[in-house]
């Protein structure tokens, strides 16, 4: 298994530059943006690999990670909001609460093959999230939620969704007993959550007036910037782990 999914994610990262060089190629821009635009893709491609180490290491050590994503992500928050200290600290509270609520359902993915459940919805949000903007970039020409999120396209969202199932399916080796189809709706459904979560933490930015919640992330922003779509997909990842995989 470790060897498919590392021939995996190199497929999927090179496929990614593939896309990410005819962005630039067909689209050209400034050379600050290029090298903007790599040192950005490279990021994610540590965040995607980190995470899943941390998640080869067991529960204990995804749950501290998580934990400190739900705290740091609901600190960004706390900056941007103009109210009392007080009241400040309260939203925190509540928002560190919610959001790990909300991420500990990948925690309670069924314990057989546990670390392969979490990678399998982790890795989709993920491709879900990265490849609807490379498609977006390349071939988008219809804003899809322009009153949310001026960039994103219909195509993006369409591009993002086929290539999250497309990997669903190539995931299969995670899942001997589950049927292509089950895969196929496994990778859709999740996806479809993964986009939902970006259009709701975009909501949540422009309410407040703000691009990203913070800069810690080159490229991406904050911890809620990259982690967003994943906040939202966890308890749909839990619910199809439960009724769809096998």
């Amino acid at each position: 298994m470790a060897l498919d999914l590392v021939i995996l994610l190199s497929l999927l990262f090179l496929f990614g530059a593939i896309l990410m060089m005819l962005i630039h190629r067909y689209r050209p821009d400034n050379a600050t943006s290029v090298r903007g635009d790599w040192l950005k893709y490279a990021v994610f491609a540590g965040i995607v690999t980190g995470v899943i180490a941390v998640a080869a290491l067991g529960r204990i050590w995804t749950a501290v990670l998580l934990a400190s994503l739900a705290l740091y992500g609901s600190l960004e928050l706390g900056r941007h909001l103009r109210l009392s200290r007080l009241q400040r600290m309260l939203i925190i509270v509540l928002c560190t609460a919610l959001i790990a609520l909300l991420l500990a359902h990948l925690l309670m993915l069924q314990s057989s093959s546990w670390p392969d459940r979490f990678v399998f919805g982790f890795v989709i949000v993920a491709v879900t999230d990265s490849y609807s903007q490379l498609w977006g970039r390349l071939l988008g020409r219809h804003r899809f939620c322009p009153t949310l999120s001026p960039h994103k396209t219909w195509e993006g969202l369409g591009g993002g969704l086929v290539t999250a199932t497309v990997c669903a399916w190539l995931m299969g080796f995670l899942f001997p007993n589950t049927t292509v189809s089950h895969l196929i709706a496994a990778g859709t459904l999740i996806a479809m959550a993964a986009g939902a979560g970006d259009l709701g933490f975009s909501a949540v930015k422009r309410f407040l007036r703000i691009k990203d919640f913070s800069n810690l992330l080159p490229g991406h922003g904050g911890v809620l910037d990259r982690f967003d779509s994943l906040v939202i997909a966890a308890p749909c990842i839990y619910w199809i782990d439960r009724l769809v995989l096998r």
